[in-house]
């Protein structure tokens, strides 16, 4: 298991290399273009580098996902539109992604 014990765009960066290197998801490996969604915390978020890192509890584990947010993904709470930079630590979120050749990309954030 993978903790992020800081917020450093450094350390996303490595998390969401090393997730994707793994091919850690919910489920397991993750096939390319396979849509993939979760509930949990924001352990970790960089606006600048654009990236998140959340954890959720499945079954009696505990999955890291790491991923990129394009400018096109979707990022709400409730009706209002927000942006990454709106999410912060501790934060609930539910996540829905994609895997993309070698990274997995974001389509929508829900703040919970």
């Amino acid at each position: 298991m993978i903790r992020i014990v800081s917020n450093t765009g450094r350390l996303i960066t490595a998390a969401v290399a090393v997730l994707v290197i793994l091919g850690l998801t919910a489920g397991g490996a993750i096939g390319k273009g396979e849509v993939r969604d979760m509930v949990g915390k924001v352990v970790a978020v960089e606006p600048g580098s654009k990236t998140i890192v959340m954890e959720a509890t499945v079954g009696k584990s505990i999955m890291t996902v790491g991923a990129e947010v394009p400018d096109t993904a979707s990022i709400t709470a409730g009706k209002a539109a927000k942006k990454l930079a709106d999410i912060k630590v501790g934060d609930k979120i539910r996540m829905k992604w994609l895997r993309e050749e070698n990274k997995l990309v974001v389509q929508s954030i829900a703040i919970q």
